[in-house]
């Protein structure tokens, strides 16, 4: 299954950001149930630090300002169980990630910027390839989604926004 939010709060030198910032959640949900039960070990929050860095890497790669690569480290990162489905949510200045995936497990990648994980797969994007990450959920994805919501964007039918 494929799935295309520092921590922390410093505020020296914090400067308030004009925009509704406190709008509806937006909720990331998996689109099929898990075949068992998940016996993956829950999600810390040192793993999501270490992958939300390389998510805000990725999204300055594609050309975001300085001032919105800002905005994604400002963001508060929570882990907590979520109903149902859902992997993800984006709430204020808030991303919260579900403990275990919604049943599926955390790909969680020791190698964020080597996506040798996983390879082309025609019109369908990408599929995992190591064994590791093949029926989880990449973490990966779903925080570079949620972190598109915090930069305003909404749900598409592709991309890491699809």
């Amino acid at each position: 299954m494929v799935v295309y939010s520092s921590y922390g709060s410093n505020l020296s030198g914090w400067k308030p950001i004009a925009g509704d910032w406190d709008g509806p959640a937006a909720a990331l949900v998996a689109a099929g149930v898990p075949s068992g039960p998940s016996a993956a070990a829950p999600l810390t929050l040192e793993e999501l630090q270490a992958i939300a860095d390389e998510a805000i890497r990725r999204w300055q790669g594609a050309g975001i300002s300085a001032s919105a690569a800002s905005r994604l480290a400002a963001v508060k990162l929570a882990v907590a169980d979520l109903p149902a489905l859902e992997l993800g949510r984006a709430e204020g200045n808030r991303v919260t990630l579900d403990v275990d995936a919604a049943g599926f497990g955390w790909f969680v990648d020791g190698t964020p910027a080597d996506d040798g994980e996983f390879a082309a797969s025609g019109h369908e994007g990408l599929r995992a390839v190591d064994p590791a990450a093949v029926d989880r959920m990449d973490l990966l994805s779903v925080l570079e989604h949620e972190y598109g919501h915090m930069l305003g964007l909404e749900d598409v039918a592709e991309g890491v926004m699809g």
